[in-house]
């Protein structure tokens, strides 16, 4: 038995089994392997599988045999070769188990032995992979097929692009300046990362108005235009290329005063320009005027500026401080000095852009003080043109209103399309009443009869005194001794004595009132218009005069004394009269009133200027004050009362009286004072000469003259030229 197993395991080692290094099916394998990628492996066996063991009875099992026990073989059993058939080879060398190889043939293009299994025909399909492409078409896949694509679609993505058939690789073909058609041109793209260094000549073409067109790469010729030719004027200009431009600038024209210079540039025929009335730029500096000689003033600008048309000024004070001849003043309002320096002449007419027009809104207005601006000694020629010089009104009592004071400046000064225009005059102070006279002083009682002393006469009563003339009168004293009627009063208008009598006696008369004078005179009115002063200012007229004072009244007479009493043995004195009253006083005389301002447009002062378009206005004339009423004269003085009689009852039962003095007469009143005179009512004038002869207004002056004042009945005068 031992035998027989070893004789089998030395034949399966020589011929089969597991033994065979290469395989190529299960029979070149033990029974209980099969052949895997030409190697034999154990396989997976159900139970009871019958073993497929050459040279083993079929009959017999392995379930017979006992495990691990080999099969007794006969030490005699010979190895039979297999065929290619039987090993399943179909091409190519196989074993034929017994150590031998078996030839089994070979396969038609395109498959090759062992492409898909050991020892049969089949063919392997190429990929793009495996032919290392990365582009191309249907390329064939080695088995009869094709592949569809290797690549991206369009083939490497088209244009330069394309697919190399050697390599099967994606490929660029480089431009040319050929291909490009390029003549010019500098580091040009290749389109496949690349650069030409240049074509042609580069970039320069030649220099000059040639160019490379980087469009198509090609030299050209860049046509001159007005800009690059920096050609503001001219028509059918050269443009470099062989072509010509039609015309430069605007209307293919320079301005009015201007022409087409070699640079191409419109350039002025004349380095003058005065302002003149058809505000032309003659000298083509963008305004009407010398801009290089002037100082400009805007509201717009600032005193910081330098003056010029771009940077203005703001205010004459600091135009004047620059120091140039002429100032060029937009239209707006200005404070101008009370003086104006000689020499400077102004020009308005302009608008905040510096265009200058006629109209009377472009015109500036020149602000001046009541008493005006004044112009002295003018010693070389000064224009005013195109401005409004405005005076303010007067604010103070009987103050003139003036605008333009020109003194000892000759024939220098012009004036053109000027409007002078002076402010409203004051009108003058009404005078103050005056003030009422004093009473007067009363006049001293008579004195009283005594009982008992008929003999002596009671006296009469002193008059009121007065520090005049107006003193009252005395009264007569009272009948007694052997002048037994009363006495009469003293006085013009007296009171007469009483009359002695038995039981009553006469009473003495009343004086008369003193009389009341005239009263006083009134004051005398202005008249004149004013005068000019030796620097231009109105200067008012001579003053009205106060009116008079009253006179003092008369003293009231004296009043009568009584009467005595004379009855048989009954006797006594009458009582004296009383003293007449003072006179009042004068009441004073009322103050004169003052006189109204004149207004004056221009004042000229041995001046003759030349006025050309001038508009003069004025204002109102102030009307005149008037005089105060004179103040009432005082009331006399109250007469003295008279002197009392003595009275008793006679045995006889009758009642007897001697006479009582009479009262003095009031004293009369003083006169009222005197109106005091009016104020000259102030004119209106359009221009006040002094020192000038022929002037006769210039050419074109239009008047506007307000009205002139009044005082009462009086007017004052309203003229256009005075003293001229």
């Amino acid at each position: 038995m031992f035998r027989s197993v070893l004789s089998f395991v030395l034949v399966c080692t020589t011929g089969c089994g597991s033994a065979v290094l290469t395989c190529h099916s299960d029979s070149d394998c033990a029974p209980v392997d099969v052949c895997q990628s030409s190697s034999c492996v154990a396989a997976a066996r159900p139970p009871d599988a019958g073993r497929r063991d050459a040279g083993v009875d079929s009959g017999t099992d392995d379930a017979g045999v006992d495990a691990g026990v080999a099969v007794e073989l006969d030490a005699g059993l010979q190895c039979t070769p297999r065929t290619c058939t039987d090993v399943g080879a179909r091409c190519g060398s196989a074993a034929d188990g017994c150590g031998g190889q078996l030839s089994c043939g070979s396969c038609a293009a395109p498959e090759t032995c062992g492409a898909v299994q050991a020892n049969r025909c089949g063919c392997v399909p190429k990929t793009c992979a495996t032919l290392g492409a990365t582009c191309g078409f249907e390329l064939p896949d080695g088995c009869g097929g094709t592949i569809a694509s290797c690549g991206a679609v369009p083939d490497c993505g088209g244009g330069q692009w394309s697919c190399d058939a050697s390599s099967r690789s994606c490929r660029c073909a480089p431009k040319t300046c050929a291909s490009m058609g390029a003549t010019c041109g500098e580091n040009l793209d290749d389109g496949c990362g690349g650069t030409i260094p240049f074509c042609g000549a580069g970039l320069d073409c030649g220099g000059g108005q040639m160019y490379c067109d980087q469009a198509i790469k090609r030299c050209a010729c860049r046509p001159n235009t007005c800009a690059t030719l920096n050609a503001t004027c001219g028509t059918n200009l050269s443009d470099g290329c062989g072509g010509t431009i039609g015309s430069c600038g605007v209307g293919n024209a320079c301005g009015r005063f201007q022409v087409c210079g070699a640079q191409l540039s419109c350039i002025c025929t004349s380095t003058v320009d005065a302002p003149d009335d058809l505000f032309e730029d003659t000298n083509c500096d963008g305004v009407d005027g010398d801009a290089g000689q002037a100082v400009f003033v805007s509201m717009l600008g600032r005193d910081t500026n330098a003056g010029t048309m771009t940077a203005p000024v703001l205010t004459l004070t600091r135009a004047l401080s620059l120091g140039k001849r002429q100032i060029f003043i937009a239209t707006g309002r200005y404070d101008a000095p009370l003086a104006w320096p000689p020499g400077i002449s102004v020009f308005g007419g302009y608008d905040v852009a510096w265009n200058r027009s006629s109209t009377h809104a472009a015109r500036a207005v020149l602000r001046v003080p009541s008493t005006g601006m004044v112009i002295d000694r003018l010693a070389t020629p000064t224009t005013f043109e195109r401005v409004i010089i405005q005076g303010a009104d007067a604010t103070v009592s009987g103050a003139g209103a003036q605008a333009l004071r020109v003194v000892n400046s000759g024939n220098l000064l012009t004036l053109r399309f000027v409007h002078l225009a002076s402010g409203t005059a004051m009108r003058g102070m009404n005078g103050a009443p005056g003030s009422p006279g004093a009473r007067g002083a009363a006049g001293f009682q008579g004195e009283n009869a005594r009982r008992g002393v008929p003999n002596t006469s009671p006296s009469g009563g002193i008059g009121g005194l007065s520090a005049g003339s107006g003193s009252g009168q005395r009264g007569g004293n009272g009948g007694a001794g052997s002048n037994p009627d009363g006495q009469w009063g003293s006085g013009p208008f007296a009171g007469a004595g009483g009359w002695a009598g038995c039981h009553v006696a006469g009473n003495g008369l009343n004086g008369g009132t003193g009389a009341t004078p005239a009263a006083g005179a009134r004051g005398t009115s202005a008249r004149d218009p004013g005068a000019i002063d030796s620097v231009g200012l109105w200067v008012p007229p001579g003053p009205a005069t106060n009116g008079a004072p009253g006179r003092e009244g008369a003293g009231g007479s004296g009043g009568g004394g009584g009467g005595k009493l004379t009855c048989l043995a009954f006797h006594e004195a009458g009582g004296g009269g009383g003293g007449g009253g003072a006179g009042g006083t004068g009441g004073n005389g009322g103050h004169a009133g003052s006189s109204g301002g004149a207004s004056i447009a221009l004042v000229l002062i041995a001046s003759n200027p030349s006025l050309t378009g001038v508009s003069v206005q004025t204002g109102d004339g102030g009307n005149g004050g008037f005089g105060g009423i004179g103040g009432a004269g005082g009331p006399g003085g109250a007469g003295g009362a008279g002197g009392g009689g003595v009275g008793w009852i006679d045995p006889f039962g009758t009642a007897i009286q001697s006479g009582m003095g009479g009262w003095g007469g009031r004293g009369g009143f003083g006169s009222a004072g005197g109106r005091g005179g009016d104020g000259a009512p102030g004119g209106s004038f359009g221009v006040w000469c002094s020192g000038v002869s022929g002037f006769a207004g210039g050419n074109g002056t239009t008047w506007t003259l307000g009205s002139p004042g009044l005082t009462g009945t009086s007017i004052g005068q309203r003229v256009n030229l005075f003293g001229c």
